[in-house]
């Protein structure tokens, strides 16, 4: 898969990167098309850090994320170090 799986209560931190990312994710509207279902924390804690950038293809994708909107339903819990950077529109659609 993408990441090593985490451990229960372990977040993986995102910094949004256009330039020298690791991995390339795609963001789908379909749960059924998604490898995995993240949840979007507003507060970042932890030291798994991954460089990744937003693909609006998803055969560039080196993973396709459907997001989450509750806490409960996630296989990653997930926090955007550089969250100023996005759009209020971005911000909205991964619920931050």
């Amino acid at each position: 898969m993408l990441l090593t799986p985490l451990k229960s209560q372990e977040m993986l931190l995102l910094t949004i990167t256009c330039c020298g990312a690791d991995k390339y994710i795609y963001l789908t509207p379909s749960k059924k098309h998604a490898d995995e279902t993240w949840y979007f924390a507003k507060e970042c804690k932890g030291d798994k850090e991954v460089r990744v950038n937003f693909t609006f293809a998803p055969e560039l994708a080196d993973i396709k994320i459907y997001v989450a909107n509750k806490k409960e339903n996630y296989d990653k819990l997930v926090c955007i170090t550089n969250s100023s950077k996005l759009k209020e529109s971005e911000k909205s659609y991964l619920g931050l």
